[in-house]
This record gives structure tokens, C-alpha cells and sequence, in this order.
């Protein structure tokens, strides 16, 4: 699911450019799918009955799990094999778990 966004700019020579790139609007099926499978895992465990540490650190480790994997998985991946399109998921997937599992008193825009 991606979203088309319109870009204008000015070039050097004064003329107004205008380009058209598109963006993720969901996170990636693979992060969706591993958050899925999460939460069913805790709601069998029972979690809403969990103190709120303990959710906040589960939290915490989830989210240093996922960007330790997107870490991994930059570093592993040669860099011209990365798309503008591959790049701009990635991204936004980070940005999706970091709003996501951030503590609720850190979240930031």
C-alpha cells in the first residue's frame, strides 16, 4: 500500500520542477506479521494482568529486538542493492515500531 506524493521544487535555473515518489502507508508485512504473532502470544500469557514495568520492559526489548534486526539487516545487505523503495519501508518501518513500543512518556513526533 503506497501512497503517491507530489514534489515541486525550483531547479537552479528558476524553473519549477515537479516529481512524483511514492511512499509506504503501512508498515511492512513481515513487521506486521512478527507484532501479530507478538501480541497473540502475550494476550495467551495473559498480559493485561502484568504489572506496567514488566510491560514496559517487554516493550523495550521488543523494540531493541526489531531495530537491532533492521541494523543486521542494512549491514548484511550490499548497498547498491538497496532501492529507493526498499529504503523509504525501511525507514518507515523504524519509525512505525518507534511510535509503536516507545515508552508512553517519551513519544515524540
Amino acid at each position: 500500500n503506497w501512497e503517491e506524493i507530489q514534489i515541486e521544487e525550483e531547479s537552479e535555473t528558476g524553473e519549477k520542477v515537479s516529481s512524483e515518489i511514492r511512499i509506504p502507508g503501512i508498515p511492512s508485512l513481515a513487521l506486521s506479521a512478527v507484532l501479530q504473532d507478538l501480541c497473540l502470544s502475550l494476550k495467551r500469557a495473559g498480559s493485561f494482568v502484568f504489572p506496567d514495568d514488566i510491560c514496559e520492559e517487554m516493550r523495550r526489548e521488543t523494540l531493541l529486538a526489531v531495530l537491532s534486526h533492521y541494523n543486521q539487516l542494512l549491514e548484511e545487505t550490499p548497498e547498491d542493492a538497496i532501492t529507493q523503495p526498499m529504503a523509504l519501508q525501511l525507514l518507515f518501518d523504524v519509525r512505525f515500531a518507534l511510535l509503536l513500543l516507545q515508552s508512553s512518556d517519551k513519544v515524540t513526533t
